[in-house]
């Protein structure tokens, strides 16, 4: 007795989910060769200069209002900001029954907020002297920790309210792609980290964010079996 084939929309389905698990493990595969890139060249003290020319290049625009503006993104990537949006998000989440998706939040998130110091701890990069807008933080500078928490942190929640309610999708894309941008700007303009700092902070969150998005659609795919 033959199987009958399946539904055209499922093997469809099965057709682009490979595709999709190989896009998300390039992106990963890409940020993690960029961070050992810069890594490699900050090794090597290649970075410097360039570090040094961008970050007196953003400081020559500052006026009172970017001053505002950057000290509230670099609130906003604060703990206190990123604990609150996560406990918000995932709280929606839990009203939806949704108990797996908190569990893929929160594990990526811790895990990334411990392997940040360690980081720094391993490179061990000076802060910046150049100029100082806001108090200078004691710990080490690469990678910067803000960067790599937005990545991580807007980032899931973006996918989690995309996973939530779809047609959110273009307005959370773009909330969390200009929180992650400012946060990291603002800690270049504010003098805490060199730019360099900023760039691996990115590339750090990125296979965070990769696999928060991955666990993602495997559970609504269980869900719907």
């Amino acid at each position: 007795m033959s199987t009958p084939p399946p539904p055209p929309e499922l093997a469809t389905k099965r057709k682009t989910l490979p595709w999709r698990g190989l896009t998300l493990f390039g992106i990963a595969a890409a940020a993690t060769v960029l961070f050992v890139k810069i890594a490699s060249e900050l090794r090597e003290g290649e970075l410097d200069k360039l570090d040094t020319r961008v970050a007196i290049a953003v400081h020559h625009q500052q006026n009172v209002v970017l001053d505002v503006l950057a000290i509230s993104f670099t609130l906003i990537g604060s703990s206190p900001f990123l604990i609150a949006a996560i406990a918000s998000v995932c709280y929606w989440a839990y009203r939806r029954g949704r108990r797996s998706y908190i569990l893929i939040v929160v594990a990526t998130c811790v895990i990334a907020w411990v392997l940040s110091p360690l980081l720094k701890l391993f490179f061990a990069r000076a802060r910046p002297t150049l100029f100082e807008v806001i108090t200078r933080p004691d710990s080490y500078s690469f990678p910067s920790g803000h960067s790599m928490s937005a990545v991580v942190v807007y980032g899931a929640l973006a996918a989690v309210v995309i996973a939530l309610r779809p047609t959110a999708k273009p307005l959370a894309v773009i909330v969390a792609m200009i929180l992650i941008t400012c946060i990291g700007l603002s800690r270049v303009y504010l003098g805490a980290h060199w730019p360099m700092d900023v760039l691996a902070g990115w590339a750090a969150g990125v296979p965070f964010l990769v696999t928060t998005v991955h666990l993602l659609h495997r559970a609504q795919r269980e869900r719907s079996n």
